[in-house]
């Protein structure tokens, strides 16, 4: 259209309409950043007593190599196990209860990822219910030592340096029906796990869960 010329009108032009998404008694939508909350799963408070004996064996493992020496490698669940057994020899509780308040301060102090965690506590777990030495359980010899702490827990992880990790998985797997990570159904799991508080309790000097714990192995010897 050159210059002077008019702009055409007439019927035949319509003005063009803007085009938009607004509705009728509809506001129009806004980006607005979305705002989203982390929920994280309660978690139960790590006791002191748990966390300080974790910072002992924490030292004690890691004192070789301050020294410049290299001493014997030990691995998070081998650490797990031997904190667990020294927190039960002072505070007691049960090996299982003992064992889930060390994993709660390896979890808070974020020694590893969760499911890095997990396997070195099923490990733990493995050498606390089946390892054995001189024909007793861990928590039984353990509870047999004497001398100071430093002493003890010297003792305990010579004892925990004997064990083959490995043959103590592949026991827990047999007896257990070989299922994956040595669990069986969740209904066989269920009944293990109460025989398994039966002995615990009846370890504690429970007189009916003692006597509960005859019946049952009765029961189980009984053709």
């Amino acid at each position: 259209m050159g210059p002077g010329a008019e702009f055409p009108t007439g019927e035949g032009i319509q003005p063009r309409r803007t085009i938009t998404r607004r509705h009728a008694g509809v506001a129009p939508r806004r980006s607005t950043p979305v705002l989203r909350s982390v929920v994280r799963p309660a978690e139960r408070e790590v006791d002191e007593a748990a966390r300080v004996l974790v910072a002992r064996v924490t030292d004690f493992v890691e004192e070789p190599a301050r020294r410049g020496g290299t001493g014997q490698p030990r691995g998070l669940g081998r650490q797990m196990a031997l904190a667990a057994l020294l927190l039960d020899r002072e505070a007691g509780g049960g090996i299982d209860e003992t064992l889930e308040r060390v994993v709660d301060v390896h979890r808070e102090a974020g020694t590893t990822t969760p499911a890095a965690l997990r396997k070195h506590a099923s490990e733990a777990r493995a050498l606390l219910h089946y390892g054995q030495a001189e024909g007793a359980s861990l928590p039984e010899l353990a509870a047999t030592i004497t001398g100071d702490a430093r002493a003890v827990l010297r003792e305990v992880d010579a004892v925990l340096a004997g064990l083959n990790s490995r043959e103590i998985l592949e026991t827990r797997a047999k007896r257990l029906s070989g299922q994956r990570g040595g669990r069986p159904s969740s209904e066989a799991f269920r009944v293990l796990t109460m025989v398994a508080r039966l002995k615990e309790v009846a370890r504690g000097g429970d007189a009916k869960a003692e006597a509960e714990l005859k019946l049952v192995r009765t029961f189980l010897l009984d053709d």
